[in-house]
């Protein structure tokens, strides 16, 4: 029997809150799995706006 993959985090969702969740954590050397239900990506952006706390993340890059 062939081994799983070991992840410290899964994801469900690929919107903008999974994708910058998914990023941080990266960040952190943390093995992450990030699922997405849907087979292409969406003809418009999903985010409304964009937050404070949003920038304040941006800018650590």
């Amino acid at each position: 029997m062939a081994s799983s993959p070991d992840y410290d985090v899964i994801i469900v969702g690929g919107g903008p809150v999974g994708l910058m969740l998914g990023n941080l954590l990266g960040r952190k050397n943390l093995n992450t799995l990030l699922i997405e239900k849907t087979a292409v990506p969406p003809a418009e952006s999903m985010a409304i706006g964009v937050t404070p706390p949003s920038l304040d993340l941006f800018q650590m890059s």
